[in-house]
């Protein structure tokens, strides 16, 4: 353990898109919300990805290209961004193998987009009106009213409310009505 940096001991897991068989290295943030709907930066394929169908490889090297800067956004992003497709400069003119003998499916490409997969309960609430009945503003105004009829009441009846309760007489002296 000694001597070893910290990204030696990391878990690295990977992924790969069903249909294209494209290669992502997922970052401890990604795989910690899995499962989840994932789009393919490649080729758009849509599938579901469990910590099942990822790979573990404990202590795996991170591949050269694949850095969390020019990773796609984990988040709510709904498709491939221009981070996340490769340039033409990602490939050699000629069409032959790329440089440093790296197959295409053995580089690992930008992280797949994770989906939003709305839940029945987020639907329900979206289609629910902007501002429910009764507004807050006029909730506000009828608690107002209410309270301004009380204090008038209690001024209005100031005469038999301090003979029931006598101690109330010193308050209405305050202002006057005694």
């Amino acid at each position: 353990m000694r001597g070893r940096s910290e990204t030696a001991m990391k878990i690295v897991m990977r992924a790969a898109c069903p249909k294209c068989e494209a290669v992502y290295e997922l970052p401890a943030e990604m795989a910690a919300r899995l499962p989840a709907a994932v789009r393919c930066a490649t080729c758009g394929h849509v599938w579901d990805l469990s910590p099942e169908a990822a790979v573990d490889e404990a202590g795996a090297p991170a591949a050269p290209d694949a850095t969390e800067a020019d990773a796609a956004p984990v988040g709510d992003a709904v498709g491939p961004t221009a981070e996340a497709t490769p340039g033409p400069e990602a490939s050699d003119p000629e069409g032959g193998e790329p440089e440093g003998g790296e197959t295409e499916a053995s580089r690992a490409m930008s992280l797949p987009a994770l989906l939003a997969v709305p839940d029945s309960a987020l639907v329900s609430a979206a289609r629910a009106p902007a501002e429910p009945w009764p507004s807050l503003r006029v909730q506000w105004m009828v608690s107002a009213g209410v309270l301004a009829v009380l204090i008038l009441l209690l001024f209005a009846l100031h005469g038999p409310i301090g003979r029931a309760w006598p101690p109330s007489l010193w308050l209405y002296g305050l202002f006057g009505l005694g």
